[in-house]
């Protein structure tokens, strides 16, 4: 009984090990989550485009995204902006450089009154990142 306790516990550890940091938001496909990305982002550097995926995940929602809804202009993007949005929905699944912030702003904007009592987390390229 001990041995097979011993397996199942090791074998939990190394499944826990293996996860990655944050674990994709199951409200969200990556398909939608890509489009959004390059909705709100297509012309920036990766940078943006990986800080805008982080907090699209912290988010779980992209309730309010409203670069989603321009389809003309994210089905026109080349093939390179595609590439760097399905890598930073990717890499956002580690790495978290809006450092918790789930809502952005582009910083060429005065602070919007939704920001009001929510903190700037980060800002990356011309987007400002907010939290509760």
């Amino acid at each position: 009984m001990k041995k097979i306790a011993t397996i199942f516990l090791a074998g939990i550890c190394l499944a826990a090990t293996a996860q990655p940091l944050r674990t994709p938001h199951s409200a969200l496909r990556t398909s939608e989550a890509v489009r959004a990305i390059i909705g709100e982002a297509a012309g920036e550097p990766f940078q943006t485009k990986l800080a805008i995926a982080g907090a699209l995940r912290n988010r779980g929602t992209l309730d309010g995204v409203r670069g989603r809804r321009n389809a003309r202009m994210i089905d026109a993007q080349p093939a390179w902006v595609w590439r760097d949005a399905r890598r930073a929905w990717a890499e956002s699944a580690t790495n978290d450089i809006s450092r918790g912030g789930t809502f952005f702003e582009s910083i060429n904007f005065p602070a919007p009154a939704w920001a009001a009592g929510m903190r700037v987390t980060a800002t990356v390229g011309k987007f400002r990142f907010y939290k509760l």
